[in-house]
């Protein structure tokens, strides 16, 4: 798994990296389960720490689960994700939320179907819309770019589908615009040849 820089700027027209590319290769992605920092960056005073992210992957069948538990004190978040992908493709086949506020869940196929549950209404709402099968789930980012045939002078743009806060999907690409190989120091197991990715979202 590797660390990902968003940054919202334009960026040029790329090669599109869709569920089932041959330049796909699951095999590259970690299994096991590993603990992320999560900050925020930009001026001095706005760097911080803001929790952390457990994440758990590995193989069931013909499927590869996805599951990853955020926790933040300072956002006053705590909850689980948990995806299935099509253990070649990472194709998303169903995704499961649950949160303090709100749980769904979505079966993806030629539609999108789902349910969406406000816990302090208890009010449930249904997602019934179509889908192309081009996108992958914007949770499995870090996934797909880790599948990927990186190097210095990669580039590509990643088809996904996010929710809004209605409960609809909404369409993007993240645009690979640099690959840095880079090297970092493990306390546990020293040093770490890696690559540092920065991904540029743009809405379809």
């Amino acid at each position: 798994l590797l660390p990902i820089v968003v940054m919202y700027t334009e960026g040029q027209s790329q090669s599109v990296i869709e569920p089932g590319n041959k330049s796909i290769n699951a095999s590259l992605i970690n299994r096991g389960q590993f603990t992320w920092s999560w900050h925020s960056t930009g001026a001095a005073e706005f760097n911080a720490t803001l929790g952390s992210e457990s994440i758990k992957v590995y193989n069931k069948n013909q499927t590869l689960i996805f599951v990853k538990n955020r926790k933040s004190k300072k956002l006053d978040i705590d909850d689980v994700d948990s995806l299935v992908l099509n253990s070649q493709t990472l194709l998303p086949i169903y995704r499961s939320y649950k949160g303090e506020e709100v749980s769904y869940n979505i079966q993806y196929g030629s539609n999108l179907k789902g349910i969406r549950t406000i816990h302090e209404t208890n009010k449930q709402e249904k997602l019934n819309d179509l889908f192309s099968g081009k996108f992958f789930d914007i949770e499995t980012l870090p996934l797909i770019i880790s599948s990927l045939p990186l190097s210095n002078e990669y580039e590509a743009a990643i088809p996904v589908i996010d929710y809004s806060s209605e409960f609809k999907p909404l369409y993007f690409k993240y645009k690979i615009t640099e690959v840095k190989e880079e090297q970092i120091l493990s306390e546990r197991s020293g040093i770490h040849s890696i690559y540092k990715v920065t991904a540029e979202e743009k809405k379809r």
